[in-house]
């Protein structure tokens, strides 16, 4: 988006954002990894608010809640009514390559999560 002046009313769509990932993505893959992998520990406020995604497993906690830029990201356009954000990093399902971003499926998520799995 280019624009000659911002006035804080333009949109972006999920989309838009998604392929920008992409781009910078195909662009510099070790960066947009290096990006998605890093967790940074945050407050139990960042952890509980309403949209960001929060992590409270791997090395984080409950009471040592860690966020990434994915949550971030998601924070922004908010949940659905599974309780995800619509930006999802696309790992391969061997090795754990970064192969970009994609839409999350949310309903995929959920039904591994209740099977025991865990996405």
């Amino acid at each position: 988006m280019e624009v000659d002046k911002w006035t804080g009313e333009e949109f972006v769509a999920v989309k838009d954002v998604i392929a920008l990932l992409n781009e910078i993505h195909e662009a510099d893959p070790s960066l947009m990894t290096d990006i998605t992998l890093t967790r940074f520990p945050c407050t139990e406020a960042v952890r509980d608010h309403k949209t960001v995604q929060a992590h409270c497993y791997g090395d984080a906690s409950l009471e040592n809640p860690k966020v990434g830029f994915v949550g971030l990201l998601n924070g922004i356009f908010g949940i659905d009514r599974n309780h995800f954000g619509p930006i999802a990093a696309n790992f391969e399902e061997e090795g754990g390559k970064l192969l970009g971003f994609k839409l999350t499926d949310t309903d995929k998520i959920t039904e591994k999560i209740k099977e025991g799995g865990q996405e």
